[in-house]
């Protein structure tokens, strides 16, 4: 049986953006799986505090990305509230890695 690994992946936030109507965004970025049969990504949140459990916020193919420059802008987020974020990859047999390294923010701060 295959496992599928996210080596050293380095994440973080390079941007946060607010808009009182549409709430705010958060634009996370990481390092590529170099796995050659990486399909993409499933981004996770926790809201309540660092660590799991995370809950699934969504899944972004290589389609969707420039494979070898990551990004995701999660959107819609509330003002002054916390979220932790990890990144996982998966491939075209459904494997999936491990959590990548946590980054969080006080959204609004």
């Amino acid at each position: 049986m295959r496992r599928y690994f996210l080596a050293s992946i380095s994440f973080s936030i390079i941007s946060i953006l607010g808009a009182a109507a549409q709430g705010a965004e958060v634009t996370l970025a990481w390092d590529p799986n170099d796995e050659p049969d990486l399909t993409g990504y499933n981004v996770y949140v926790n809201q309540v505090g660092p660590g799991p459990p995370y809950y699934q916020l969504d899944t972004v193919s290589l389609a969707e990305i420039e494979p070898d420059n990551p990004l995701y802008t999660a959107t819609g987020l509330k003002e002054e509230s916390y979220y932790c974020f990890v990144v996982t990859a998966y491939d075209s047999e459904g494997f999936e890695s491990g959590y990548s390294n946590e980054v969080c923010v006080l959204n609004g701060q």
